[in-house]
């Protein structure tokens, strides 16, 4: 990992943390620098990653449009990466921002299927869990198939539209 890359990194795990925090202007400042830094290099894996951090940040301070517009990005940045924990990992955030939009069918259902895949990294697997038992459900997903490439493709298409739904002031139950 050259020196730029690695500096990129660490701003936006910086961002990361201070997201965990509740301190969204600082992660706001870190992941905008570490998404630029980013963007230089052309680590696409790790650009998805920074720009769900910076859609996080953003949704912190209650900039929905830029939350969506980000997390949006960084689910279309993860699919040309072609990375089941790379799609995975910003799954999660997205079921966050639609959690939090009251599209909780749609959030759980990528909650699981973070939860379940083989390929989701222990981190974004248990936090996933958490926020499932936060939202008062379970994390088991029974016997469902785990999916595959296409269907992550599926999912993260559904995602998509539920996001843009969300941001058009639509709800789901």
């Amino acid at each position: 990992m050259g020196h730029q890359q690695l500096k990129a990194l660490n701003l936006i795990n910086l961002g990361e943390l201070h997201v965990h925090g509740g301190e969204y202007g600082a992660a706001l400042a870190d992941c905008e620098a570490g998404v630029g830094l980013m963007r230089q290099v052309g680590d696409q894996r790790l650009l998805a990653y920074g720009l769900q951090w910076l859609g996080l940040a953003h949704h912190g301070l209650q900039d929905e449009v830029l939350a969506r517009r980000y997390v949006g990005e960084a689910l279309e940045t993860a699919l040309v990466t072609r990375s089941p924990p790379a799609i995975l990992g910003v799954m999660a955030g997205a079921a966050i921002l639609l959690r939090d939009a009251g599209a909780r069918d749609a959030a759980v259902d990528a909650l699981r299927n973070v939860v379940r895949h083989p390929a989701t990294e222990q981190g974004r697997r248990a936090h996933a869990r958490g926020v499932l038992d936060g939202m008062g459900v379970g994390s088991d997903a029974g016997k469902e198939a785990v999916p595959d490439e296409a269907a992550l493709e599926g999912i993260v298409a559904d995602l998509l539209a539920a996001l843009s739904i969300q941001a058009a002031g639509g709800t789901e139950s």
